[in-house]
């Protein structure tokens, strides 16, 4: 990969789009690779086990990734640090934080892991699912709780390598892990050659170890030193001063992730109660959609890496462009990928499963995620920026209101008080998106976010 230099000069445009391509093109590949795995998880449930198996998966799924996302927010501090030293040429700090950062994680992983074992059956059993939807997610989620210790250690290793501008190394431990678990689904889902057909349990249990892997493979490399940044076992042992520094950037980025991850599961409670059909057809349109999330999730990686570096080298006009090209790049991106779902929402998602009232229920909706998918690109990218800069208290504000005094509120009224059903749903979430867009882009314009100090 080209190193990234940062020049304190007006760059053109062309110059720009090449350093965000450069960092961004294997954080999107990576984006795919996590995107295929949860696309192929859908399609092997849903083809192998019906209606009911992809509806327990996924709200298995809303437990675990809330938790998980809620406690490894100090990553969003850890980036935000990493580049800022790096930009600022004090390798020797960012490896520190790294370090520290590692070790916070473990602590954090284990910890979640032992609440998750005693309270995931009570934890599930508040969802209203219908009984064979519980009978089905209880064992899965008994299994995939372990793989939080890992993801949380993978998660604040690639944190560290993106803040020091290497997107590649995370691409290729997270697409090995991909790999792994899809191979894993099919071999234990199906029960191909000698192996048992264990169905929604052996996707879990594929789901795990494939995470276990990649969390020993990451250590292994960044333990090694050979890259552009490396833990080092003198730091590990973790410091009040340390923490303070990451709690400080990153409390908000954890309050965000709490009120997103419980809006979530709100959601998730209000759209099961419209019938397993539904709630199904609900989890296919999210999948799909998080093929055209692929390029904006990359791009918002380099946009963070760039802001942050920028601003460690005192160069506020380049990180005021790296961000503005980079929504308008991922921007027009979004638009050619929603236009394939307004044209092929049908064909999309007969991929998927065989269920036909499922099918039927997911067209109109997907044609809906489909016009949403410039504003989403525009709020992602953006939201990226400013968390490179630090200020995770801006986006935390802004996340809060979106899904707390517009999504929920109008997923209420749509399912408890109109027939549109999921339809309205994406009606409402349309409306949300184009209105934070443009709150996000007004804020990102403003310039105050450049003040932020770490």
């Amino acid at each position: 990969m080209e190193q990234l230099t940062l020049e304190k000069r007006e760059l053109s445009t062309l110059e720009f789009l090449k350093k965000i391509i450069i960092l961004a093109t294997p954080a999107i590949i990576e984006m795919f690779m996590n995107t295929l795995v949860g696309l192929a998880d859908t399609v092997m449930v849903g083809r192998g086990i019906g209606a009911e198996g992809l509806a327990a998966v996924n709200l298995a799924n809303y437990l675990v990734f809330p938790a998980v996302f809620i406690f490894s927010a100090f990553n969003i501090g850890t980036t935000a640090l990493v580049s800022r030293y790096i930009g600022a040429r004090a390798k020797s700090r960012a490896e520190r934080v790294a370090s520290q950062s590692y070790m916070l994680n473990i602590i954090i992983g284990f910890i979640l892991t032992v609440l998750m074992y005693f309270s995931h059956t009570d934890l599930i059993k508040l969802f209203p699912a219908e009984k064979e939807v519980l009978d089905i997610a209880i064992p899965y989620l008994r299994v995939v709780i372990y793989s939080q210790f890992f993801m949380l250690a993978t998660f604040s290793l690639s944190s560290s390598f993106r803040g020091a501008g290497d997107t590649v190394t995370p691409m290729v431990v997270n697409g090995a892990v991909n790999l792994i678990n899809i191979l894993g689904n099919w071999l234990l889902i199906f029960g191909i050659g000698f192996f048992p057909q264990l169905g929604v349990r052996g996707a879990a249990i594929s789901t795990t170890l494939s995470r276990i892997v990649g969390a020993i493979i990451f250590t292994i490399i960044a333990l090694k030193g050979d890259k552009k940044i490396r833990l080092v076992p003198r730091w590990f042992k973790v410091k009040l001063k340390a923490i303070k520094k990451l709690w400080k950037i990153s409390w908000s980025a954890a309050l965000e992730q709490f009120f997103l991850q419980s809006s979530f599961i709100i959601l998730n409670y209000l759209i099961i109660q419209l019938g397993t059909i539904d709630y199904s057809a609900y989890n296919i349109v999210l999948r799909i959609e998080s093929i055209s999330f692929m390029p904006a999730f990359g791009i918002s990686i380099a946009t963070t890496t760039l802001v942050g570096q920028y601003l460690g080298a005192k160069d506020k006009k380049n990180a005021l462009r790296s961000g503005d090209l980079s929504a308008l790049f991922g921007g027009g991106l979004a638009i050619l990928l929603g236009a394939i779902f307004i044209a092929f929402p049908e064909e999309l998602s007969s991929l998927f499963i065989n269920d036909r009232d499922v099918i039927e229920s997911a067209v109109i909706p997907l044609r809906l995620a489909g016009i949403q998918q410039f504003a989403i690109s525009i709020l992602i990218i953006y939201s990226g920026a400013l968390r490179g800069a630090g200020d995770t208290l801006r986006v935390m504000f802004i996340t809060i209101f979106r899904m707390w005094f517009l999504s929920i509120p109008l997923t209420y009224y749509i399912v408890n008080h109109t027939d549109l059903g999921l339809t309205g749903v994406y009606i409402g979430t349309n409306i949300s998106f184009a209105i934070i867009a443009t709150i996000f882009y007004l804020y990102f314009r403003s310039g105050k976010w450049m003040e932020i100090k770490l």
